[in-house]
């Protein structure tokens, strides 16, 4: 399968980047943290339906997963031979905010 980030993921990343660079996290402990997300999501590649349903994201027509990393969750959909990653949400956030 092949894995596809959306925009949205990519801005949802760049504000937990900067958000815990505010906790006072290192650069390096940040860089672990995101390498772990990177590297979780990349195994949806052999393992799509590893994640579970995501419940806040289940009104919708798509069936939406996760995976957990530490605090983040990592949002996707499946659609044909492509997982969709659509947001990787820091789970100390209002899950209102989730994107799907």
């Amino acid at each position: 399968m092949k894995i596809v980030y959306t925009s949205q993921s990519w801005l949802s990343l760049e504000a937990s980047v900067a958000f815990l660079l505010l906790q006072e996290f290192s650069e390096k402990k940040v860089a672990e943290i995101i390498n772990q997300v990177f590297d979780r999501a990349e195994s949806l590649a052999k393992f799509p339906y590893s994640g579970q349903k995501e419940i806040f994201l289940s009104k919708g027509k798509r069936e939406y997963r996760r995976l957990n990393v530490d605090h983040f969750k990592i949002i996707y959909f499946i659609e044909t031979e492509t997982v969709f990653i659509t947001d990787i949400f820091d789970s100390r956030q209002d899950p209102k905010k989730m994107k799907g």
